[in-house]
């Protein structure tokens, strides 16, 4: 999910979550997951208010050539 700059911070985000947890429940989905860049803090703290939590932790590397 991506909301441009201009929209940020007037609550479509959150109201986006919402409705899509409440389509979850209603079709009895047991369990969501979202991906969040390390370095997007605005992005982690945004999903950990809407109710996430951490679970798993992936690095990476980058290779040079």
């Amino acid at each position: 999910m991506f909301i441009e700059k201009k929209y940020r911070r007037k609550g479509l985000g959150a109201a986006l979550v919402k409705n899509f947890i409440n389509w979850c429940k209603k079709n009895k989905v047991d369990y969501i997951s979202v991906s969040v860049s390390a370095k997007n803090e605005f992005g982690l703290k945004f999903y950990k208010k809407s109710g996430f939590k951490d679970y798993t932790l992936t690095l990476e590397k980058k290779l040079s050539k």
